[in-house]
């Protein structure tokens, strides 16, 4: 929530900086950015959400963060609201990029409300009716995913607004590219998934043509286009991921094959270890294609003081998808029971990622070298 918070107000403060227009509400949404870190930190830290960062000696130090959230809420609400001047109204043509700017930023709000919402409502709820539900991938993938692909579609014409005539040329380009991937790897089922790699592809080229067609460069365009770029890469991959990830479950005995995709996947033995606190059961799995011969070694270990089983899983990468296995205890005569599946494009979202990084990391470092140069 943070994120999305602070991707808004990076992009108003930019037309604000230039213009002067969306004062209010890039200050409204650096009060947001900050009031869901906090909330962020309260939800882990409490133990509401389970996660590492809790505080294992007593989860009830989390009281302190909440009332630190709700001074916070308090204070900077009211304030805001005293402070709050519109002193002239701000008109913008629909085909502006004030318009889109504006538009992205309220989608990314209306996100962060989605996520509030799947977030707080169930604990609400089983506070007032001891009612427990749970709100998971269904909820998110139905209503976030929509926004994501909006968000991109218009940062896709955003970023080419002065070529009207070169942005439909990218989105030519985007949907033949598309349907084109759609037919060979048969995505007539997974509509969304194909819509998220239809507009991923828009932004992507879009972004790339702003490097031979934007005249004016800015010292941040650099650091804008690289953020695009990045963002692209991540809807398409994870677009494709949702699409494209298959997997297998089976049993294996030592020296049986399994074929999965365009692999071989072979048991080749099992062996026990006797760690200090821990007894390890591991599998020794051959995998083999046309051009490769490789091996890995998943694990299941179990905590004799705990009585806690963990599986440790085995994932053989590539550039372009990763594999994982994984194996249970064997329970019988029957072979391993193992789990094998592939998920596509996991380094490409780890490398869209890291651009975006880099982008905001060289924006930074601009922002800070003009301040101490004035």
């Amino acid at each position: 929530m943070p994120w999305l918070s602070a991707t808004a107000l990076i992009h108003t403060i930019s037309v604000y900086s230039k213009t002067g227009d969306l004062k209010q509400w890039s200050i409204g949404l650096s009060i947001a950015a900050f009031i869901l870190s906090t909330l962020g930190m309260f939800l882990v830290r409490s133990g509401i959400v389970t996660s590492v960062h809790a505080f294992a000696a007593d989860s009830s130090r989390g009281i302190y963060i909440l009332s630190f959230l709700a001074l916070l809420l308090l204070a900077s609400t009211i304030i805001y609201m005293l402070k709050l001047n519109i002193t002239r109204e701000v008109a913008f043509p629909i085909l502006s990029k004030l318009f889109f700017i504006s538009a992205n930023s309220l989608i990314l709000v209306v996100a962060i409300s989605t996520i509030i919402i799947g977030t707080i409502y169930p604990m609400i709820l089983e506070i007032l009716t001891r009612t427990k539900i749970s709100v998971g991938a269904p909820y998110f993938n139905t209503v976030f995913n929509p926004m994501v692909i909006m968000l991109t579609g218009l940062c896709a014409i955003e970023s080419n607004l002065s070529w009207m005539k070169n942005y439909i040329l990218i989105f030519g380009v985007a949907l033949i590219s598309t349907s084109l991937f759609s037919i060979k790897i048969n995505l007539a089922k997974e509509g969304l998934a194909t819509l998220g790699i239809l507009f991923g592809l828009w932004l992507l080229f879009a972004s790339i043509s702003l490097l031979f067609t934007r005249n004016k460069k800015g010292s941040n365009f650099c650091s804008m286009v690289l953020g695009h770029l990045g963002f692209s890469i991540i809807v398409v991959s994870i677009s494709m991921n949702a699409a494209l990830t298959r997997e297998i479950r089976t049993q294996l005995k030592i020296g049986e094959t399994v074929n999965f995709l365009d692999y071989d996947i072979t048991l080749s033995n099992i062996y026990y270890e006797k760690k200090d606190n821990y007894l390890t059961q591991i599998a020794i799995i051959g995998i083999k294609s046309s051009n490769l011969k490789t091996s890995v070694k998943p694990e299941v270990r179990f905590f004799e003081v705990e009585q806690q089983q963990i599986v440790e899983p085995a994932i053989y990468k590539t550039v372009f998808s990763d594999l994982y296995i994984t194996i249970d205890r064997i329970y019988s005569d029957q072979g391993v029971p193992v789990l094998i599946y592939c998920r596509p494009m996991i380094a490409w979202l780890w490398f869209g990622a890291l651009l975006i990084v880099i982008a905001i990391l060289r924006s930074a470092i601009i922002s800070i070298t003009n301040y101490f140069n004035k």
